[in-house]
């Protein structure tokens, strides 16, 4: 029920762009145009899986009741099951990303750093909301937002060998 729950929800929807944005910072550096490389392609799935630990959990902090098209996996499945779906979304796409580093990359660093901001940007946007002292709301998007949408992506798609 769990891995097909993750499948379901990963390939429901969405566009891509953190996929995308890994592929362009790769481009960028290595100049191959094919996304035929092992290591993009484990990038490349490991920031999708990575999203949707991320939406789940969001939908249930946030207690949304459509995501992608659908009912949100906390719907579906009940809040336990959600926290553990979103939980193996994120343990797939460590393992994925374990398949990309090496001695030399920067991957895991900057990989390392995206899910810190994440979890930071959330945690300020919760306390925000329970009006309790936060930061302002540029500076949570930027964590809960910005940084993993768009700069996190394109750096690991750059440090990738």
């Amino acid at each position: 029920m769990l891995v097909d729950s993750v499948a379901e929800f990963t390939m429901r929807g969405g566009k891509r762009t953190r996929a995308f944005l890994c592929w362009l910072g790769f481009q960028a550096v290595s100049c191959q145009l094919s996304a035929d490389s092992p290591k993009l392609l484990h990038a490349m799935m490991a920031v999708e899986l990575f999203q949707s630990f991320a939406l789940i959990h969001d939908d249930i902090i946030d207690k949304d009741t459509t995501r992608r098209g659908g009912p949100t996996v906390h719907v579906k499945l009940g809040v336990p099951m959600a926290i553990l779906t979103g939980d193996l979304a994120l343990v797939w796409a460590d393992e994925c990303m374990q398949r990309v580093e090496s001695r030399k990359s920067k991957v895991k660093s900057v990989y390392q750093c995206m899910k810190e901001e994440v979890i930071l940007g959330q945690s300020l946007d919760v306390l925000a909301k329970e009006g309790k002292p936060s930061a302002d709301r540029v500076t949570i998007n930027r964590y809960k937002t910005a940084w993993y949408s768009v700069i996190r992506p394109i750096q690991i798609g750059a440090a990738i060998e």
